[in-house]
Formats: structure tokens, sequence, C-alpha cells
């Protein structure tokens, strides 16, 4: 009974498929190869009011000419020229609307001929009229006068909204015009040269979260 080496024919048949997968493969690629430009680094979005800022390092490849940052599964999209500034790392931060709502955006770089980055991800949020609507001023819990002036007790408050300071307006005895602002922190807060029948507007700001770039109000309320 003869007996064969099938050992050849196999490294064969795999050299033959591995140059077909090869071949298949180049169809999709310049010039058999792929290009990318540099990409984005330690990219970060800051939330805004109805707009975010993005912010990144640019570390190599002085070809890059343009920056591409699409979000809403690319329906949306912002372009930047750039022009390398620097030997070294340089940084990118741009500012631009977004619509309100939690974001995920891709940053794509550009070199002069086309060739992209690999895509680089971030997550970010934009603020607007639906988080405006569930602010709240700062509730006085009593308003009490003196000759000194008036002292305000406050309320606690749901911090979950980022609240910062409470700004209050009057007019002083001697006639001038006072500004209070009163950390969210502070329970009690003296305003000197208030008197009882003298006017008292008051706002409290919010910061919606730590990234934010931009600050809300609750409307004037007079006491």
């Amino acid at each position: 009974m003869k007996r064969y080496n099938i050992l050849p024919l196999i490294v064969l048949m795999t050299l033959l498929l591995s140059c077909r997968k090869w071949d298949d493969f180049k169809k999709y690629i310049s010039n058999g190869e792929i290009t990318y430009t540099g990409k984005m680094d330690s990219v970060k979005v800051y939330s805004g009011k109805e707009r975010v800022m993005l912010y990144g390092l640019l570390k190599s490849d002085p070809k890059l000419q343009k920056i591409v940052i699409l979000w809403d599964n690319d329906v949306n999209s912002v372009s930047f020229d750039y022009t390398k500034q620097y030997p070294g790392i340089d940084t990118f931060s741009r500012t631009f609307p977004v619509s309100e709502g939690v974001k995920s955006f891709k940053v794509q770089t550009f070199d002069s001929e086309g060739h992209k980055s690999v895509n680089v991800y971030a997550i970010g949020t934009s603020y607007g009229e639906t988080f405006r609507k569930r602010l709240s001023n700062r509730n006085m819990v009593s308003l009490d006068f003196n000759d000194a002036g008036g002292r305000v007790n406050w309320d606690q408050m749901d911090m979950s909204t980022g609240p910062q300071f409470t700004e209050l307006l009057y007019t002083n005895t001697a006639g001038a015009a006072v500004k209070v602002v009163a950390p969210i922190t502070e329970t009690i807060t003296q305003l000197p040269g208030l008197t009882a029948g003298a006017a008292l507007q008051y706002r409290t700001i919010f910061r919606p979260d730590a990234t934010a770039i931009d600050t809300f109000a609750s409307s004037f309320k007079e006491r």
C-alpha cells in the first residue's frame, strides 16, 4: 500500500488561500496600504448652555489640516481648519452649539490628501430648556430686621441641580445699590443697610455639573 506525503499539498493550499485573502483585502485599500493621520488624544467634552467645548491633544503628524467632530449618529457635525503651532504637543479647544442632551462625539483628523485618523469618541452634555425648567429659586425661611439691616434665614435646597450661590439686590439706607452674594452652603446671610420697606430681589445661580463652562440662573424673585 502506497503512502503519500500530503504535507506539501497542505502548505501549498494554505499559501494560495492566503494570497487570495490578501488580494481581496487590497481591493479595499489605496495603493496596497492604509494611511492614517495622527489622532487626537486625551479628548474631553465640557458641558454648556446649548453648546459644548471639546478639548484634546495633538501629539504628532505636522500634516494635519482639518478636524471634524460628529454627533447624533453623524447627522450633525462641525469642521475646523488646523495648522500645527509647535513641534511638540498642541492643544485643541473649540466651543460649538449642540442641542440639549447627552451626546456621543466622534473626532476625526484629516491631512491635506484626505487621509483620516482612527475615530476617537467622547461623551458630553448640553443643557437647555428641559434643565432650566427643573430650577427653582432658593427659599427664605424668614427675613428679620435690626438696626444694622436685614438677616435672611435660608431653607435647604435640592443639590442635584448644582446650585452655587444666591444673588440679592437692594438699595441700602444711603440710597446705594447693593449686591450680596450668598454661597449655597450659607444658612444665614446678613444684608447691611436693608430696611423693612426696601425692595429686595434675589435669584439662585446653578452650575449643572463640574465640567460646565456656563451657569444658569433662576428668575428674580421679590420678597
